[in-house]
């Protein structure tokens, strides 16, 4: 009964995961296939019942008046695909990517915790040795110290503008 208890439990904790989940997959797959495969079967049925009624196809069979209609429209389709992923997938790229929160903070964990302290410690290594070296001049150690104002303020939460 313990195992009854808890599957149900688990089953009443991702019910709303699920439900949101079942409704992303329709979206999908209703948007991207179900919707084309009926909407080119009823564009086929309309374009044969139509090309049926000039007098030089009207002799023609279904799948011949299908076969003169599906071609240019494929090779349309084609054409457009190719013309849609060269152009618009780079600016819905870009656009995705200025959405992005985090294209201009630190994105929490690892990055945070890990890999701008180190950007810090690497930094101040390079100060030092340059120091060290003698090769450190004034421009170059504002431009650091610009570096490492930046890095600071995006680890204590602020933006970048």
């Amino acid at each position: 009964m313990l195992l009854v208890e808890r599957i149900s439990s688990l089953v009443r904790l991702l019910k709303p995961v699920i439900v949101l989940r079942a409704w992303y997959y329709f979206r999908v797959g209703q948007s991207g296939y179900l919707s084309l495969i009926v909407g080119l079967i009823q564009f086929l049925f309309v374009a044969t019942l139509y090309l049926q009624r000039i007098p030089a196809f009207a002799d023609l069979h279904f799948s011949e008046l299908a076969i003169i209609f599906l071609i240019p429209y494929g090779l349309g389709a084609v054409i457009t695909g190719y013309v849609h992923t060269k152009k618009q997938t780079n600016i819905d790229t870009a656009i995705a990517a200025l959405q992005n929160p985090f294209l201009y903070t630190i994105m929490p964990g690892k990055e945070s915790r890990i890999g701008y302290p180190m950007m810090l410690l690497n930094l101040e290594v390079q100060k030092r040795f340059l120091k060290t070296l003698n090769m450190m001049d004034k421009d170059l150690e504002a431009e650091f110290d610009q570096m490492e104002e930046l890095v600071k303020g995006l680890l204590s939460g602020k933006k970048l503008e």
